[in-house]
């Protein structure tokens, strides 16, 4: 006998993480990452409980804490309102579980106050109205003050008189740019102040605009012309659709397309368009514009969107790709929804604007949908969308049991898995050797279920490792490693010799016992039983 070690084995699983956090308003930043100890902690997902869960989102694979929306000091959110957040984070695999009871303080942060005016676009005669607005609260003690400048950056002046939240602009004042700034006082404190300076400089009589939707039209769009004008009041409205193979000359009426809309035929294929506006405005009569397509009009094929796995299960990060035959895509947003039968009922998913996503277990059940809006070399505001092959599933381990955990030279060991999926299919085995169950070693051909140890095996622990598939998708594994190394065979039971040279045997087990009595006499027993005892 040796004094052996005692060998200590972490069994549940822990939660790692600050148990309070400051936080700042307006922050987008993650509140704080959790990670989990124990021997399941990388299989393991989390979740979120408590009074103030709502607020929040965790990322179920890596445990990242962040807030749904960027916390306001000045109206917050929390249950008791005190800017003093309460969650939990939970870390669960299987049976085991840990808790952490955490607490979030948004601290206050002195934010810069912002101008608006009334109008974009400004005319002598029209009055202007500047607008204080200010995350930290009501301001006071408010003194404005309107300037001028010929350029919008350099040499402002200040307006005599004009010292009110509102201007109204003269005729001196065309051609020039106007600037509103405010010195206040927040509940922050005194000292604060915030301008805002004209877009476009003060104008007699603004230019009218159109511009066409898509813009770069294709085979059998309906293309929409659009008029605006800074001036307002537009009225005996008329339009001209032409045109051009070049886009620049030689442009030519199109007959009876006198409307705002116009759709492309097969005819137009390589053809710019151009709609012409006539109207009057509040400026005066007899206005023009007019706006011409970026592109000539092409074909326009479906772009269609995949989900990779087409078959999602429960922490599976699921990636949406998208595939344009007309190419030059730009401007792509996301959108992810999820459904219980897959055709109706679609929610979206919000916060999920890129082309991953990672599945939580809330979406057990449901069909998954990625809707991507883009623009392609052919024209803007394209859509397309593709949707999960099955609703996501659980995704349950599968787990190896063997038929003796101590094994010992020469008996046979049989490994059995089993996967909560099921439809297990291509199973592969392989037996693998290890003297310290950290490097392990391929036994050459032992790629079945059943394995019988030999003599190189003795003083090593073995490894059975399934490689299969199951009903929620491919690539799967599981594995188990014996309690103890491989021993040499152990005879039990005694035995006593008597006087006619057989051998009578109590309590040897039936396997060595029938080996005995078809095998060997006496003499080669006793001979076999001292070799035994001796090594």
């Amino acid at each position: 006998d040796v004094d052996e070690a005692p060998e200590l084995l972490q069994r549940a699983l822990v939660v790692v993480g600050d148990r309070s956090v400051g936080y700042s308003e307006t922050g987008t930043e993650a509140v704080a990452v959790y990670s989990a100890a124990g021997p399941n902690a990388a299989r393991a997902s989390w979740r979120l409980s408590g009074e103030d869960a709502g607020d929040f989102s965790i990322n179920g694979r890596t445990g990242e804490l962040t807030f749904r929306a960027p916390p306001n000091f000045e109206s917050p959110a929390d249950s008791d309102r005190d800017n003093r957040y309460h969650v939990t984070v939970i870390v669960a695999y299987q049976s085991e579980q840990d808790a952490r009871a955490v607490t979030i303080d948004v601290g206050n942060v002195d934010e810069d106050g912002t101008v608006t005016l009334s109008a974009e676009r400004h005319h002598p005669g029209e009055e202007i109205t500047a607008s204080l607005t200010d995350p930290d609260g009501e301001a006071t003690n408010l003194r404005w003050q309107w300037d001028i400048s010929a350029d919008g950056a350099t040499n402002w002046s200040g307006i005599p008189g004009a010292i009110d939240a509102s201007y109204t602009p003269v005729l001196e004042d065309v051609g020039s740019y106007l600037r509103a700034t405010v010195h206040y006082t927040d509940p922050e404190g005194p000292g604060k102040s915030a301008g805002f300076i004209s877009s476009s400089a003060v104008r007699a009589d603004d230019d009218g605009v159109v511009t066409l939707s898509p813009s770069r039209p294709s085979v059998g769009d309906t293309v929409t012309a659009r008029l605006t004008d800074p001036d307002g009041g537009i009225t005996n409205l008329t339009w001209q659709w032409a045109s051009s193979a070049d886009g620049s000359t030689d442009w030519t009426d199109i007959v009876g397309a006198t409307s705002e809309t116009y759709t492309a035929t097969a005819t137009d294929l390589g053809i710019f368009l151009r709609a012409t506006a006539s109207y009057d405005d509040g400026e005066g009569t007899g206005k023009g514009a007019e706006g011409a397509s970026a592109s000539a009009v092409r074909e326009d094929d479906d772009g269609s969107v995949t989900l990779s796995p087409e078959r999602p299960s429960v922490g599976d990060t699921v990636t949406a790709t998208l595939d344009d035959p007309d190419g030059g895509v730009t401007g792509v947003t996301w959108r992810w929804d999820f459904s219980p039968d897959g055709s109706t009922s679609w929610t979206t998913i919000l916060g999920i604007t890129s082309n991953t996503y990672t599945v939580p277990e809330a979406n057990l059940g449901s069909f998954l949908r990625a809707t991507v809006s883009y623009d392609d070399s052919v024209g803007a505001g394209k859509d397309a969308e593709g949707a999960s092959a099955a609703a996501v599933s659980a995704d349950d381990d599968g787990a190896v049991t063997l038929s003796m955990s101590a094994p010992e030279v020469a008996l046979e060991i049989t490994a059995t898995l089993t996967d909560p999926d099921g439809g297990v299919t291509d199973l592969l085995w392989q037996w693998a050797r290890s003297v310290d169950r950290s490097t392990w070693t391929d036994i050459e051909g032992a790629t079945s279920a059943a394995y019988t140890p030999g003599q190189d095996d003795l003083g090593a622990y073995l490894r059975a490792r399934a490689s299969y598939d199951d009903a929620v998708g491919d690539g799967k594994s599981a594995e188990v490693v014996t309690e103890s190394a491989v021993a040499p065979k152990r005879l039990l039971g005694r035995y006593d010799g008597n006087s006619d040279g057989d051998i009578e045997r109590t309590e040897i087990i039936p396997a060595a016992r029938d080996y005995f009595n078809d095998n060997l006499n006496k003499e080669d027993f006793l001979e076999l039983l001292d070799l035994y005892f001796t090594s």
